[in-house]
């Protein structure tokens, strides 16, 4: 059966193909639940009772749906961990922002394939490099600004200037979403930009309160000059709270109430190699296991304090310092994590063209002074020990790479993912036990 002869025959109620080429594509079977779908599926999005389907169109499209019947907002986005642009899926291969002239091929692509919203995260590079410079953006946010990537800004200042130089892409009637708690407003107002804000601050325009984290998920609520709703989220810490706010905070600004929102952010699953709390590991081995993504000294910072927020024994963390980026947070990211963890592993992370004993050395110069600390370069051997010595009620972090599925040395990359690595050791312990 070919998709245009199903458009034909619903040509009445159809409102989009969001397949994006053909017409002529084969379909080799019809679903509405989620199980069903495999390559060449048509699958029929619809709001029930307990579950709204649309919310995972952009799963089903990796599982091998060829088509959606969708009613609705549609949007594309790009950023750190995965890209959707149309009806394709792929991961970033290099860039979180890609160069100019990809990006607005991808725009392109979005714009042709229906989509009426294009969602980006826009790294420092991108913004000091001008990749952006010919995109005007309805709505800019920023969540906080602290020390990254000086290798290219060379310092602080330069890297916070580069930072706000997204208000001056705003459209002649764009808006600014800023942390009330983490942004100063004063280099936005100076623009002369509008600014909403979220935060707990009473001055906050969106004020978050009541944020409770535990290891089943997050609750908190959000209040505005006219509405009060609370919220619940399988997402864990108090960053991530505020990663939604954010969210939340957009799209009031885009008409939708707070009611509207308070079921999308139960249901939403969270992001790869954030806060990633790996359930199967934790089941096997007695006590928490967490990847994440933080390889800064204010990002370790927040994953630690939200770990230990869901701990009653030890906070245990295996991490290192990247390679071709910022030598000067390497000594205060072994300072952070030795002051706040209970036991620190300093391990190898992406040293690229760099020797990763010297990577590893600067980032054990930062170490306070007693702190219970370990140095063990390789990476696999590194985890394995935070997972030997851990014990019940513990929490092990593994910190730096994420989603990442490759470490990248001098000569060569070689297939590295942390959960895949953190499953296979895991395994191997419960077989010697």
């Amino acid at each position: 059966m070919k998709l245009s002869e199903i458009v034909c025959a619903l040509s009445n109620i159809v409102v989009n193909i969001m397949n994006g080429s053909s017409e002529d594509v084969e379909i080799s079977s019809i679903a509405t639940h989620s199980s069903q779908v495999r390559k060449g599926t048509l699958f029929i999005c619809r709001k029930g009772n307990r579950f709204d389907s649309h919310l995972i169109a952009s799963e089903m499209i990796y599982r091998g749906a060829v088509a959606l019947r969708y009613f609705g907002v549609h949007a594309s986005i790009m950023g750190t961990v995965q890209n959707v642009v149309g009806d394709e899926i792929f991961n970033s291969p290099v860039h979180t922002t890609p160069p100019a002239i990809e990006l607005l091929g991808k725009m392109r692509k979005s714009l042709d394939h229906g989509d009426t919203h294009f969602i980006m995260e826009v790294s420092s590079h991108a913004l000091k490099l001008k990749r952006v410079e010919s995109v005007r953006f309805d709505v800019g946010v920023i969540t906080n600004i602290t020390r990254d990537h000086l290798e290219l800004h060379g310092d602080f200042e330069d890297y916070r200037a580069t930072k706000f130089h997204i208000a001056d892409l705003l459209k002649d009637d764009g808006l600014m979403v800023i942390s009330r708690d983490h942004v100063e407003l004063a280099p936005i107002k100076e623009r002369g930009k509008p600014v909403i804000t979220y935060g707990k601050k009473k001055d906050a325009d969106v004020r978050i309160s009541e944020m409770v984290t535990s290891r089943e998920g997050s609750e908190f609520v959000v209040e505005t000059s006219g509405s009060r709703c609370a919220f619940r989220t399988k997402l864990i810490g108090f960053h991530n709270i505020y990663n939604l706010a954010a969210g939340i905070t957009v799209l009031t600004t885009m008409g939708y109430k707070l009611e509207d929102l308070v079921e999308p952010v139960a249901l939403f699953k969270g992001v790869e190699g954030r806060f990633q709390l790996l359930h199967s590991v934790s089941r096997m081995l007695g006590f928490d296991v967490i990847v994440d993504f933080a390889h800064t000294p204010d990002a370790l910072y927040r994953v630690i304090q939200s770990a230990r927020a869901i701990t009653s024994g030890r906070v245990i963390v295996v991490f290192g310092a990247g390679g071709e980026s910022d030598p000067g947070k390497r000594p205060i990211m072994g300072r952070v994590v030795s002051r706040f963890a209970d036991v620190t592993i300093v391990t190898t992370d992406d040293p690229k063209s760099e020797d990763p004993d010297e990577i590893i050395e600067q980032v054990v110069k930062g170490i306070t002074e007693g702190a219970p600390h370990l140095v063990v370069p390789d990476r696999r051997e590194a985890i394995e020990m935070a997972l030997t010595i851990a014990n019940k009620n513990d929490t092990v972090i593994i910190a730096g790479r994420g989603h990442e599925e490759y470490m990248v040395l001098k000569d060569r990359k070689i297939p590295f993912k942390d959960a895949e690595v953190v499953e296979e050791i895991a395994r191997r312990l419960c077989r010697k036990h």
